[in-house]
Protein backbone atom coordinates (compact mmCIF):
# COMPACT_ATOMS: atom_id res chain seq x y z
CA UNK A 1 0.00 0.00 0.00
CA UNK A 2 0.95 3.30 -0.82
CA UNK A 3 0.99 5.92 1.99
CA UNK A 4 1.17 9.59 0.41
CA UNK A 5 0.94 12.86 2.52
CA UNK A 6 0.17 16.33 0.23
CA UNK A 7 0.49 19.40 2.23
CA UNK A 8 -1.00 22.60 0.80
CA UNK A 9 1.93 25.17 1.88
CA UNK A 10 0.01 27.88 1.07
CA UNK A 11 -3.14 29.01 -1.22
CA UNK A 12 -1.35 31.53 -3.58
CA UNK A 13 -0.35 30.99 -7.10
CA UNK A 14 1.28 32.85 -9.62
CA UNK A 15 -1.35 31.76 -12.23
CA UNK A 16 -4.87 31.41 -12.43
CA UNK A 17 -5.59 28.46 -14.21
CA UNK A 18 -9.94 27.35 -14.22
CA UNK A 19 -8.90 23.45 -13.96
CA UNK A 20 -7.04 23.77 -11.02
CA UNK A 21 -8.32 21.98 -8.02
CA UNK A 22 -6.81 23.40 -5.43
CA UNK A 23 -8.53 27.17 -6.09
CA UNK A 24 -11.50 28.08 -4.58
CA UNK A 25 -14.55 28.42 -6.59
CA UNK A 26 -14.78 32.26 -5.56
CA UNK A 27 -11.14 32.56 -6.16
CA UNK A 28 -10.58 35.95 -8.43
CA UNK A 29 -7.28 37.95 -9.40
CA UNK A 30 -6.88 40.38 -6.55
CA UNK A 31 -4.23 42.79 -5.16
CA UNK A 32 -3.37 40.83 -2.21
CA UNK A 33 0.00 40.06 -0.28
CA UNK A 34 0.45 36.11 0.77
CA UNK A 35 3.15 35.80 3.35
CA UNK A 36 4.67 38.92 2.14
CA UNK A 37 5.02 38.46 -1.74
CA UNK A 38 4.15 40.67 -4.41
CA UNK A 39 0.77 42.06 -4.81
CA UNK A 40 -1.16 40.80 -8.14
CA UNK A 41 -1.13 37.32 -7.41
CA UNK A 42 -4.01 35.23 -7.75
CA UNK A 43 -4.85 33.84 -4.10
CA UNK A 44 -7.99 31.76 -2.57
CA UNK A 45 -7.18 33.60 1.16
CA UNK A 46 -4.14 34.60 3.29
CA UNK A 47 -3.54 30.91 4.90
CA UNK A 48 -0.28 29.98 4.29
CA UNK A 49 1.24 26.34 6.66
CA UNK A 50 3.30 27.23 9.59
CA UNK A 51 6.63 25.48 9.06
CA UNK A 52 7.17 24.43 13.09
CA UNK A 53 4.36 22.98 13.24
CA UNK A 54 4.14 21.18 9.99
CA UNK A 55 7.40 19.26 10.74
CA UNK A 56 6.87 18.69 13.89
CA UNK A 57 3.67 16.83 12.92
CA UNK A 58 5.50 14.95 10.27
CA UNK A 59 8.39 14.00 12.53
CA UNK A 60 5.86 12.17 15.32
CA UNK A 61 3.53 10.70 12.59
CA UNK A 62 5.31 9.30 9.69
CA UNK A 63 8.67 7.40 9.13
CA UNK A 64 10.77 8.44 6.48
CA UNK A 65 10.13 4.91 4.74
CA UNK A 66 6.46 4.79 4.58
CA UNK A 67 5.39 8.15 3.41
CA UNK A 68 5.89 10.11 0.20
CA UNK A 69 5.62 13.66 0.51
CA UNK A 70 4.29 15.87 -1.69
CA UNK A 71 4.30 19.72 -2.21
CA UNK A 72 1.96 21.69 -3.34
CA UNK A 73 -0.74 24.68 -3.03
CA UNK A 74 -0.80 27.25 -4.88
CA UNK A 75 2.35 27.31 -5.97
CA UNK A 76 4.69 25.70 -2.98
CA UNK A 77 7.95 28.04 -4.10
CA UNK A 78 6.12 31.10 -3.17
CA UNK A 79 6.24 30.27 0.51
CA UNK A 80 8.86 32.10 2.74
CA UNK A 81 9.93 28.95 4.44
CA UNK A 82 10.24 26.29 1.55
CA UNK A 83 13.60 26.22 0.86
CA UNK A 84 13.80 25.34 4.86
CA UNK A 85 11.18 22.93 5.16
CA UNK A 86 11.88 20.95 1.86
CA UNK A 87 15.78 20.81 2.70
CA UNK A 88 14.71 19.86 6.65
CA UNK A 89 12.28 17.07 4.88
CA UNK A 90 14.96 15.25 2.37
CA UNK A 91 18.06 15.70 4.99
CA UNK A 92 15.71 13.36 7.44
CA UNK A 93 15.59 11.06 4.72
CA UNK A 94 12.04 11.60 3.33
CA UNK A 95 10.92 11.15 -0.37
CA UNK A 96 9.65 15.16 -1.34
CA UNK A 97 8.00 15.59 -4.44
CA UNK A 98 7.54 19.02 -5.09
CA UNK A 99 4.65 20.27 -7.39
CA UNK A 100 5.24 23.29 -8.85
CA UNK A 101 4.58 25.38 -11.95
CA UNK A 102 7.72 26.05 -12.22
CA UNK A 103 7.52 29.95 -12.80
CA UNK A 104 9.25 30.70 -9.66
CA UNK A 105 12.41 28.34 -10.28
CA UNK A 106 14.28 30.52 -12.11
CA UNK A 107 14.78 33.16 -9.94
CA UNK A 108 15.05 30.75 -6.78
CA UNK A 109 18.02 28.91 -8.19
CA UNK A 110 19.85 32.19 -8.68
CA UNK A 111 20.26 32.29 -4.88
CA UNK A 112 19.85 28.66 -3.99
CA UNK A 113 22.01 25.07 -5.24
CA UNK A 114 18.14 23.53 -6.24
CA UNK A 115 19.54 21.85 -8.96
CA UNK A 116 21.72 19.59 -6.34
CA UNK A 117 18.38 18.75 -4.07
CA UNK A 118 17.53 15.27 -4.10
CA UNK A 119 13.88 16.06 -4.47
CA UNK A 120 11.58 14.81 -7.29
CA UNK A 121 9.88 17.30 -9.44
CA UNK A 122 6.75 17.46 -10.48
CA UNK A 123 6.15 20.81 -13.51
CA UNK A 124 3.03 21.42 -14.35
CA UNK A 125 2.85 23.14 -18.15
CA UNK A 126 -0.27 25.78 -18.59
CA UNK A 127 0.13 26.83 -22.26
CA UNK A 128 -2.08 29.36 -21.20
CA UNK A 129 0.47 31.30 -19.38
CA UNK A 130 3.57 29.99 -21.24
CA UNK A 131 4.78 28.67 -24.13
CA UNK A 132 6.71 25.63 -24.68
CA UNK A 133 10.13 27.71 -25.17
CA UNK A 134 9.24 30.13 -21.76
CA UNK A 135 8.55 26.87 -20.15
CA UNK A 136 11.86 24.91 -21.07
CA UNK A 137 13.59 27.92 -19.79
CA UNK A 138 11.60 27.69 -16.57
CA UNK A 139 12.79 24.37 -15.95
CA UNK A 140 16.33 24.56 -17.37
CA UNK A 141 17.80 24.51 -13.82
CA UNK A 142 16.40 21.47 -13.06
CA UNK A 143 15.80 19.23 -15.90
CA UNK A 144 18.81 17.13 -15.52
CA UNK A 145 17.45 15.91 -12.02
CA UNK A 146 14.59 14.01 -11.52
CA UNK A 147 11.82 15.63 -13.69
CA UNK A 148 8.60 14.59 -15.18
CA UNK A 149 6.31 16.85 -16.75
CA UNK A 150 2.24 17.42 -15.85
CA UNK A 151 -0.20 18.58 -18.53
CA UNK A 152 -3.75 18.84 -18.32
CA UNK A 153 -6.23 17.70 -21.24
CA UNK A 154 -8.38 20.38 -21.36
CA UNK A 155 -11.73 20.31 -22.84
CA UNK A 156 -11.10 23.51 -25.00
CA UNK A 157 -7.69 22.42 -26.15
CA UNK A 158 -9.10 19.21 -26.82
CA UNK A 159 -12.11 20.62 -29.14
CA UNK A 160 -9.57 23.22 -30.98
CA UNK A 161 -7.54 20.42 -31.28
CA UNK A 162 -4.17 22.27 -30.43
CA UNK A 163 -3.77 19.10 -27.71
CA UNK A 164 -2.05 17.53 -30.99
CA UNK A 165 0.51 20.10 -30.95
CA UNK A 166 0.86 20.33 -27.15
CA UNK A 167 1.52 17.04 -26.90
CA UNK A 168 3.87 16.69 -30.10
CA UNK A 169 5.76 20.00 -28.09
CA UNK A 170 6.15 17.60 -25.27
CA UNK A 171 7.28 14.31 -26.97
CA UNK A 172 9.98 16.92 -28.91
CA UNK A 173 11.61 17.89 -25.31
CA UNK A 174 12.42 14.49 -24.55
CA UNK A 175 11.73 14.92 -20.94
CA UNK A 176 9.41 12.42 -19.08
CA UNK A 177 5.64 13.83 -19.22
CA UNK A 178 2.11 12.68 -18.06
CA UNK A 179 -1.39 13.84 -19.71
CA UNK A 180 -3.51 14.08 -17.21
CA UNK A 181 -7.51 14.57 -17.32
CA UNK A 182 -9.06 17.43 -16.90
CA UNK A 183 -11.50 17.60 -13.39
CA UNK A 184 -13.68 20.70 -13.34
CA UNK A 185 -16.70 22.62 -14.97
CA UNK A 186 -16.18 24.06 -18.40
CA UNK A 187 -19.11 25.58 -20.11
CA UNK A 188 -21.66 24.51 -17.83
CA UNK A 189 -20.92 21.01 -18.22
CA UNK A 190 -18.86 19.01 -14.84
CA UNK A 191 -15.99 17.19 -16.22
CA UNK A 192 -14.09 13.77 -13.47
CA UNK A 193 -12.05 10.80 -14.56
CA UNK A 194 -15.80 8.75 -15.85
CA UNK A 195 -16.97 12.04 -17.81
CA UNK A 196 -13.25 13.47 -19.20
CA UNK A 197 -12.66 12.75 -23.25
CA UNK A 198 -9.03 12.14 -22.22
CA UNK A 199 -10.01 9.62 -19.12
CA UNK A 200 -7.26 8.78 -16.50
CA UNK A 201 -3.57 9.40 -17.33
CA UNK A 202 -1.64 9.48 -20.54
CA UNK A 203 1.95 8.66 -20.56
CA UNK A 204 4.89 9.63 -23.14
CA UNK A 205 6.89 6.59 -21.74
CA UNK A 206 4.45 3.70 -22.28
CA UNK A 207 1.73 2.62 -23.75
CA UNK A 208 1.11 0.55 -21.42
CA UNK A 209 -1.90 1.17 -18.54
CA UNK A 210 -0.46 1.30 -15.09
CA UNK A 211 -1.79 -1.03 -12.61
CA UNK A 212 -4.30 0.63 -10.18
CA UNK A 213 -2.33 0.73 -6.12
CA UNK A 214 -3.34 0.71 -2.46
CA UNK A 215 -3.72 4.50 -1.02
CA UNK A 216 -3.90 5.60 1.98
CA UNK A 217 -4.02 9.59 0.50
CA UNK A 218 -3.43 12.45 3.94
CA UNK A 219 -4.06 15.79 2.73
CA UNK A 220 -3.21 19.04 4.77
CA UNK A 221 -4.96 22.31 4.43
CA UNK A 222 -3.20 25.70 4.74
CA UNK A 223 -5.59 25.67 8.04
CA UNK A 224 -3.92 22.61 9.23
CA UNK A 225 -6.79 20.34 8.83
CA UNK A 226 -5.84 16.80 7.79
CA UNK A 227 -8.07 15.21 5.00
CA UNK A 228 -8.01 11.78 4.41
CA UNK A 229 -8.76 11.45 0.28
CA UNK A 230 -9.86 15.01 0.16
CA UNK A 231 -13.00 13.91 1.82
CA UNK A 232 -13.13 13.13 5.41
CA UNK A 233 -11.42 15.76 8.33
CA UNK A 234 -9.66 13.74 10.30
CA UNK A 235 -7.46 15.78 12.48
CA UNK A 236 -5.99 19.33 12.43
CA UNK A 237 -1.49 19.35 13.41
CA UNK A 238 -2.16 22.65 15.24
CA UNK A 239 -4.48 21.82 17.69
CA UNK A 240 -2.43 18.40 17.70
CA UNK A 241 -5.07 16.16 16.71
CA UNK A 242 -4.86 13.07 14.77
CA UNK A 243 -7.60 10.36 14.99
CA UNK A 244 -4.80 7.74 13.74
CA UNK A 245 -1.84 7.77 11.56
CA UNK A 246 -4.18 5.24 8.94
CA UNK A 247 -7.47 6.43 9.96
CA UNK A 248 -11.04 4.11 9.35
CA UNK A 249 -8.98 1.01 10.04
CA UNK A 250 -6.67 1.69 7.14
CA UNK A 251 -9.37 2.90 4.66
CA UNK A 252 -8.15 3.62 1.34
CA UNK A 253 -9.21 5.64 -1.35
CA UNK A 254 -11.83 4.60 -3.45
CA UNK A 255 -12.33 5.28 -7.33
CA UNK A 256 -14.33 4.28 -10.40
CA UNK A 257 -15.12 0.66 -11.09
CA UNK A 258 -13.99 -0.82 -7.38
CA UNK A 259 -10.31 -0.02 -7.85
CA UNK A 260 -8.54 1.76 -4.93
CA UNK A 261 -5.95 3.88 -6.38
CA UNK A 262 -4.23 7.66 -6.24
CA UNK A 263 -4.44 10.47 -8.13
CA UNK A 264 0.09 10.59 -7.70
CA UNK A 265 0.39 7.18 -8.21
CA UNK A 266 1.18 7.46 -11.97
CA UNK A 267 3.11 10.47 -11.20
CA UNK A 268 5.35 7.94 -8.75
CA UNK A 269 5.70 5.09 -11.63
CA UNK A 270 7.04 7.57 -13.52
CA UNK A 271 9.21 9.50 -11.45
CA UNK A 272 10.72 6.07 -10.71
CA UNK A 273 9.65 6.00 -7.27
CA UNK A 274 7.49 3.15 -7.07
CA UNK A 275 7.21 0.55 -9.70
CA UNK A 276 4.58 -0.57 -11.80
CA UNK A 277 3.63 -3.59 -10.33
CA UNK A 278 3.26 -3.67 -6.59
CA UNK A 279 4.05 -0.32 -4.42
Amino acid sequence: MINLLDIALLNCCTYSCDYCISKASTATAVNYECNGLTKGIYATNGQTLKAAQLLNFINNHYRPDEVFIQLSGGEPLLHDAFPFITEILYMHGYKVIINTNANQIPSMARSLPIDTWPVYWRTSWHRDFRNIEHFLKDIEPIKNGKLLINYVAHPKRIESGIIKKDIEDLEFTGLPYEVTAFQGKWNDKDYDKNTSIYKGIITGLSDKEIPAQECNYISIQTNGNLMRCHKVQIGNIYENRFIERYPQARQLCSYENGNTNCGLVQSLTLLGLINNTNG
